[in-house]
């Protein structure tokens, strides 16, 4: 896995909640200039199978948010980060 922030989104998803997390989290990484990586459990079956081994048969929608390999969440984990004031910690 790749080193730093990754992000597995699903780009097929038909879950609005889903979408508009993805499209909220990348507009934060984004505008905060943090670097990461993108990665698409819709379309690469290694990705989906890398989740599913970490996650260990818990059903945890997406994005879900993996720093330096380490799993640190769901959107609402870092939905919560944010509104406690401990991004910094979070992807630490």
């Amino acid at each position: 896995m790749d080193r730093g922030i990754v992000v597995f989104i699903s780009s097929v998803s038909g879950n609005r909640d889903i979408k508009r997390n993805q499209m909220h989290l990348h507009q934060f990484l984004t505008g905060k200039k943090m670097h990461f990586t993108e990665l698409d459990i819709a379309a690469d079956p290694d990705a989906r199978s890398f989740t599913e081994g970490v996650l260990g048969g818990r059903k945890v929608l997406p994005p879900l948010i993996f720093v330096d390999g380490r799993y640190k969440g769901a959107y609402e984990d870092f939905d919560t980060a944010c509104e406690d004031g401990t991004l910094d910690v979070f992807f630490a």
